[in-house]
């Protein structure tokens, strides 16, 4: 009886220095560079800290989410720069002369943690591939600019938030839930652009914030604040997508982490060895990045997104091989083949996107919302246009999957 008394128990709030002591620790070590055995110690206690994290609460499943999944990263992120490298000796900024281990301690550290937060490395010598071109803007044209994408996102998280609210299938109970496949090809692609266009936005919009309030106070400058994602036009193959359009934040880490295995497998590098090693290896972290965000949502879901990942690398080696073929029989790169591109990757995503929603609307994080509806400007819209030709959208999209709305 005491332990489900314990279970029902509301988790506490997240304490604050969650937030930032593990990330200034972790500093503060790359810093003074000690030696390996310490920074091995430092990794499982910074690990340890970041684990016991998930036991308390954000506020909403979808930020609990996000939130663990943070500190999952940041866990391999610390693997990487204290055990995989040396970032005080091997990082240099373009605006300094020498590395960081040619600093004071206070610059050391200060610059250590700018590594840390910089998660892309835009203006150092350790900066990732694929990096959106770097903004040319005046400080004063750059914060309208941040301003007006900060709305755009705003408006564009509204309307994915109205699409959830209009299809049943993310407001049933758990013991009613059936999967987003089961609204047909055409539901189901709109529900996963939906859901995923939630998530876009909720990354672009606090990075865009702080990019504007950094600039705008002169703590940093335009150029280095790239958008956060790629541009779209890239994304006509599976592996494009990851590498160019998504996976920005995460690739010093799952690059990190699969150069490493395929380095101490005695993998050559360039070869298709390697770069199959480097390719699952980089998932699996990925996935397994995303644990703790399952954990922070509720504990029995723990592990229900990483499955989701390692299938992207199993579908990017089939399509290398298809790629590779095509290559072999002549085809060459043009708008037909690129437009061939645009429809697998919608294909494939609107197949498999939904093994890594279902279980999160499972869980409940599809009645999670973002805004009050009081503050939203689609839903009165919405609400209007359908009264007014007596069209029930609702209805609709419930009839496409063979749900009631009742409650």
């Amino acid at each position: 009886m005491d332990s489900a008394l314990a279970v029902d128990r509301p988790r506490q709030p997240l304490p604050l220095a969650y937030n930032f002591v593990p990330q200034l620790a972790l500093a503060c070590i790359i810093a003074l560079r000690p030696r390996f055995i310490w920074r091995f110690l430092a990794w499982l206690s910074i690990t340890t800290i970041l684990l016991r994290a998930v036991r308390f609460d954000i506020g909403t499943k979808s930020f609990n989410y996000l939130t663990g999944g943070t500190f999952g990263a940041m866990s391999f992120h610390a693997l990487v720069l204290l055990l995989l490298s040396d970032p005080a000796a091997q990082w240099r900024h373009e605006t300094h002369s020498t590395a960081v281990s040619g600093m004071p301690l206070l610059q050391r550290v200060y610059n250590c943690a700018c590594i840390l937060v910089n998660l892309r490395g835009i203006g150092w010598n350790q900066q990732i591939e694929h990096v959106p071109l770097r903004p040319k803007h005046s400080r004063f044209c750059f914060v309208i600019s941040r301003a007006f994408r900060t709305l755009c996102h705003v408006l564009l998280a509204d309307l994915a938030q109205t699409c959830i609210e209009f299809n049943p299938v993310f407001s049933l109970p758990a013991d009613r839930f059936v999967s987003l496949r089961s609204q047909g090809p055409l539901f189901t692609m709109l529900s996963v652009a939906a859901y995923m266009t939630r998530a876009y936005c909720m990354l672009n919009i606090p990075y865009d914030l702080f990019a504007l309030v950094s600039v705008a106070c002169r703590i940093s400058e335009p150029m280095y604040w790239p958008v956060v994602f790629g541009q779209w036009r890239d994304a006509y193959t599976v592996r494009r997508f990851w590498g160019r359009v998504w996976h920005q934040q995460l690739r010093r880490v799952t690059s990190g982490v699969g150069r490493y295995a395929a380095r101490t497998l005695g993998c050559a590098p360039g070869t298709w060895s390697s770069s199959r090693v480097q390719l699952f290896v980089g998932f699996a972290v990925s996935g397994l990045s995303h644990i703790p965000g399952d954990t922070m949502v509720d504990p029995k879901w723990t592990g229900c997104s990483f499955w989701f990942f390692p299938a992207q690398a199993a579908a990017i080696t089939i399509e290398d091989f298809v790629v590779a073929l095509g290559k072999r029989l002549g085809l060459r790169d043009s708008p037909w083949v690129r437009l061939i591109g645009y429809i697998w990757t919608v294909f494939w995503f609107s197949y498999s996107v939904p093994t890594f929603i279902d279980w999160a609307v499972q869980a409940g994080l599809g009645r999670d919302k973002l805004t009050e509806r009081s503050l939203s400007v689609v839903r009165p819209i919405a609400d209007g246009l359908s009264d007014a030709t007596g069209f029930d959208i609702a209805h609709r999209v419930a009839s496409q999957c063979s749900v009631t709305t009742a409650n």
